[in-house]
């Protein structure tokens, strides 16, 4: 049993003018692998996996680079949108431009060796360094590159930022409410992911069961209320007001400790993933009209193994031709989806956690027998 997806490419019924407007601004950008798949067919050796080497303290920014290469929203907008004609006066700090220049590289490689392409990866890890994210002596945080790299893209290409939501933001919209005058007050919140809090010693946990927790009611206590001008309790809700195409799931295992020491500890709970998303119940639509559809599918898992500041990230991800691999910085090797997903690999090492999990919107999905 397989699923086909479609990907959401028509107005879907009871889009709001935001919706639409960031729809339309990245409309432009592929958001599947189609094109490239037929690339593929007239050349084997193309769009297949390869191993990324570790520098040395790397493999936390190897693990982030396979999952957005690996995504192919991200990875087509990379290599037909932000092409030679750079405006950033500086191009060795581009962001873009150095994604551009990798990932290019990365899938029109004919070779199975590092070699077409390891000088690119070189000066992509210098062109972070030179934009300020300098290495260290420790290993560090995948989810605080990826946030780096969002800001980065934003900063650079102020021109495209409504593509950029599209294509990248989720827009979260806070409602709060007074529960002594009723008052209702909005904001809504750009965000590069969908940040996702994990229950300290709780078992059973699943991805849906703690995006009803993220998205459901939250009391407030001692809020200034503007409407009634006192300190009350206020009811504050989430929803999703605008998706993007290229979806990513932080899962916050790095927390302060409960003693107060500002110490930074790792919480390794085990979460059932889903490898498909239905998240239309948190979509904003327009009143009287039917739900917007808001479907994802899992193409990419980054995880890591060890203490916070320490131990060691490996992506799984999905290829152009719908087989999952399995990337340990150079290594490669076929996997499957339940390895993607599970806190041990295909040779019985356990300990690796998800934490940054990768998704591309569809229109919706079927199954059909094999």
């Amino acid at each position: 049993m397989t699923r086909q997806y479609r990907v959401a490419r028509r107005p879907p019924p009871g889009e709001t003018p935001l919706q639409a407007r960031l729809r339309i601004a990245a409309q432009g950008i592929p958001k599947s692998w189609a094109e490239s798949d037929k690339e593929r067919k007239q050349n084997p050796g193309q769009l297949q996996t390869r191993g990324l080497r570790n520098k040395g303290n790397y493999c936390y920014r190897n693990g982030l680079l396979q999952g957005l290469i690996h995504q192919p929203v991200f990875s087509r907008w990379a290599r037909w949108h932000h092409n030679t004609t750079c405006t950033i006066s500086n191009g060795q700090k581009c962001i873009a431009c150095a994604l551009h220049n990798l990932i290019t590289q990365y899938w029109n490689s004919n070779s199975n060796t590092l070699a077409p392409f390891s000088n690119q990866l070189d000066r992509f890890h210098d062109n972070l360094n030179r934009a300020g994210w300098t290495r260290d002596s420790g290993q560090q945080d995948a989810h605080e590159l990826y946030t780096r790299i969002y800001d980065s893209l934003f900063e650079q290409l102020p021109t495209d930022h409504d593509m950029l939501h599209g294509l990248f933001s989720v827009l979260i919209r806070i409602s709060r409410r007074c529960l002594i005058c009723e008052n209702i007050t909005f904001q809504t919140e750009p965000q590069q992911d969908l940040e996702v809090n994990l229950p300290r010693g709780e078992k059973n946990l699943t991805l849906v069961k703690l995006l009803k927790q993220t998205f459901g009611p939250e009391i407030l206590a001692e809020v200034d209320c503007d409407q009634c001008h006192q300190r009350v309790l206020k009811e504050s809700r989430r929803m999703i007001e605008a998706a993007p195409d290229a979806l990513t799931v932080h899962l916050r295992r790095y927390v302060y400790d409960q003693k107060n020491t500002g110490r930074i500890s790792k919480l390794n709970e085990a979460v059932m993933i889903s490898p498909k998303l239905n998240l239309s119940q948190y979509y904003i639509h327009l009143p009287g009209t039917p739900k917007t559809p808001l479907h994802y599918e899992l193409v990419g898992v980054e995880k890591h193994r060890g203490p916070y500041g320490s131990g060691h990230y490996v992506t799984d991800a999905k290829q152009p031709n719908k087989r999952w691999m399995h990337a340990n910085d150079a290594t490669v090797r076929p996997s499957t989806g339940h390895e993607a997903t599970s806190h041990k690999t295909r040779d019985g090492t356990g300990g690796f956690v998800p934490y940054l999990l990768f998704y591309r919107r569809v229109l919706q999905y079927t199954e059909r027998e094999d």
